[in-house]
């Protein structure tokens, strides 16, 4: 199932002769569940069978991934990193949110200038920056150009 999948279930509750009824619903699918007692324990167990019901129905559901608006993307990406790191990614965090796989692909990468963002030194300190929001908007480029 994929991450950014929602369960889109109705579930109601209705009484029959003080006795609980539950459904779940899910495009044509529905399932009724009822319990022989009203006891609340019972009914959290039919509640935990119904949202397993759901899970089940969501799965089955095909997921459609469509492109997104590059500076919509980039902005919700770009405020991922702010929260994590800054508006300055260095070292690590900078190799990781560009996706290479050791220090010594992205070193390697710096030297042949196959880096697609600007990155830059800082005076008085050591080591490359990026700013988040150029990475963020590069990453956000970077998916949408696969996208159909």
């Amino acid at each position: 199932m994929h991450p950014w999948a929602t369960i889109f279930c109705f579930i109601s509750v209705h009484l029959e002769n003080e006795i609980p009824v539950f459904s779940v619903s899910y495009q044509s699918n529905s399932v009724l569940i009822s319990t022989k007692s009203s006891l609340f324990l019972d009914c959290v167990q039919l509640l935990k069978k119904l949202f397993k019901l759901a899970a089940y129905f969501s799965s089955q559901k095909e997921i459609e991934v469509k492109k997104i608006d590059t500076q919509q993307l980039a902005r919700s990406i770009e405020n991922d990193l702010l929260d994590q790191y800054g508006s300055l990614l260095a070292g690590d965090a900078l190799r990781r949110s560009m996706g290479f796989p050791s220090m010594a692909a992205f070193h390697k990468a710096i030297q042949r200038d196959l880096l697609p963002i600007p990155i830059f030194q800082l005076k008085d300190r050591r080591g490359r920056f990026a700013l988040a929001k150029d990475v963020a908007f590069w990453l956000a480029e970077q998916r949408n150009s696969v996208m159909k």
